[in-house]
């Protein structure tokens, strides 16, 4: 049976502008003797293959703006590319919205280089106080689209498109049934991925019933997934 593990990157493989733990990291290494290893995540295509390079994992698949695009491989520009496409309505919204936030924030606020999705991250509290009244006022209008707030940013996404979409992707890629995919996540944005699957772990959410397994920290996931895929093997 083909096996598949994904990951979330931040606040799960490792904390917010932290690395990820060198014990952890050679555990992925030895993931990848039993299964495909795919980072998901808010973040650009080529950011997840820096860090996936960094990590020396071989054959890493890397999806990217929460579903939007995928990547096998790090090589750049990648043999192996995929991206969803956007309808023109909403492409418009989003740009609309970032004219709106730039106009309002200015030098407050950056933008992740993203190809799809809309992400911008405010740099102090007055900044976001406005950035979340901007997105009160379109509420009618995204209701199109994926919303999430997240701890440093905001993820704007084409209601089409979340992190389930992506996986589900890979898995067909990869020929994976659910029995084979593992889920690691902390965040609103991993509920779809975490739901594919009964092996979901889920790291230090309130909401104990999203996933199969919860657990404190990622260290206490990729263990026992390690030792559930030698046990397969």
């Amino acid at each position: 049976m083909q096996r598949l593990v994904v990951f979330d990157l931040d606040g799960t493989l490792a904390k917010i502008g932290e690395a990820v733990k060198a014990e952890n990291v050679d555990k992925l290494k030895e993931i990848e003797r039993y299964a495909s290893v795919a980072i998901c995540s808010g973040k650009p295509i080529y950011y997840l293959c820096g860090l996936t390079r960094q990590l020396g994992l071989k054959k890493p698949i890397h999806i990217g703006e929460n579903g939007a695009v995928i990547c096998y491989g790090y090589d750049l520009p990648p043999s192996r590319y995929e991206r969803v496409k956007v309808d023109k309505k909403t492409k418009t919204l989003l740009a609309e919205l970032k004219e709106e936030i730039e106009e309002k924030l200015g030098d407050g606020v950056w933008f992740q280089p993203n190809e799809v999705a809309l992400t911008p991250f405010p740099k102090g509290e007055e900044e976001w106080k406005i950035l979340d009244e901007t997105v009160r006022s379109y509420s009618a209008a995204l209701q199109g689209v994926n919303v999430y707030r997240q701890s440093d940013c905001y993820d704007f996404c084409p209601c089409d498109i979340d992190k389930a979409v992506g996986v589900q992707k890979v898995m067909r890629e990869l020929g994976v049934n659910k029995d084979g995919l593992y889920a690691v996540g902390d965040g609103a944005n991993d509920v779809s991925m975490l739901r594919l699957t009964d092996n979901s772990y889920a790291i230090d959410m309130q909401d104990k019933s999203v996933a199969k397994v919860n657990c404190q920290c990622v260290d206490e996931a990729i263990d026992v997934i390690l030792a559930s895929l030698k046990d397969e093997n």
